[in-house]
């Protein structure tokens, strides 16, 4: 059964550390529900394919697992996005400048002027 790491963000030394992670598993608690999706004659062929070499049970699994790996690699890189902005230039903001502008609207304003 795949499994969804979550990660623990502790200061270390001055420098983020992602270190220790906790594996729970994916579907834990998860209600399943269905969604029928439209797919070219080929793709099909290769889903059934890769449920035929017996990694998966059902093409429900396989694209479950796809959309699983997705979600890994997208956090992977908002975690590294994260640790550089960590790692960045620090932006200093007056309250009120984010009172009139919005915090979001103040720091990518900011972000631009560099």
């Amino acid at each position: 059964m795949p499994h969804l790491f979550f990660v623990h963000v502790a200061k270390k030394d001055g420098d983020f550390d992602f270190t220790r992670r906790h594996k729970l598993s994916y579907y834990d608690d998860m209600a399943m529900t269905s969604l029928n999706i439209s797919l070219p004659e080929a793709l099909k062929s290769y889903v059934e394919g890769q449920v035929a070499s017996g990694d998966w049970g059902t093409p429900s699994e396989y694209v479950r697992e796809l959309i699983r790996q997705d979600k890994e690699r997208r956090l992977g890189n908002l975690e590294q996005e994260l640790v550089a902005a960590a790692k960045g230039p620090k932006i200093e903001l007056p309250v009120a400048e984010i009172r009139r502008k919005g915090l979001l609207s103040a720091l990518r304003e900011r972000a631009r002027q560099r």
